[in-house]
Formats: C-alpha cells, structure tokens, sequence
C-alpha cells in the first residue's frame, strides 16, 4: 500500500496539518518544498503549482489525496 505524502512548507497550515496527522496516527512522508525545491517539479507535473494550489498537499502514490490542501 502506497504511503500518504504531505508537501509542506513552513507555513501554519502545514504545521497544523502535521500535527492533526500526527494526532491520528496517521504515518506519513513529508517533503518540504523548502529544503527539497526538486519536489516543485512532481507539482508541476501534476499540475498542482503552489501559486494555484495551496501547501499543503497530500498524495498517495502518484494521485491526489484531498484536494485544495488543509482546511
């Protein structure tokens, strides 16, 4: 089974989405666009920019999670 992975940044909805995460139990991978720029080009690809789609973004695989990040 694919592992749930969660683009972030520094941002508080990142941080919130973290810990909610956390919280549940639920495991993940994190990429920070931050610290691994590479990872704005898989966004891209997807056509999931960040200026468009806000961090941040959740995956399983390759496929959207949820979208339009955390609320």
């Amino acid at each position: 089974m694919a592992k749930l992975k969660v683009y972030t940044d520094r941002g508080v909805r990142s941080v919130v989405a973290k810990q909610y995460l956390t919280n549940l139990g639920v495991p993940f991978d994190e990429i920070n666009l931050e610290q691994q720029p590479e990872a704005v080009e898989f966004l891209n690809s997807k056509n999931r920019e960040t200026k468009r789609y806000p961090l941040p973004q959740f995956y399983v695989g390759e496929a959207v999670a949820w979208e339009n990040g955390f609320k």
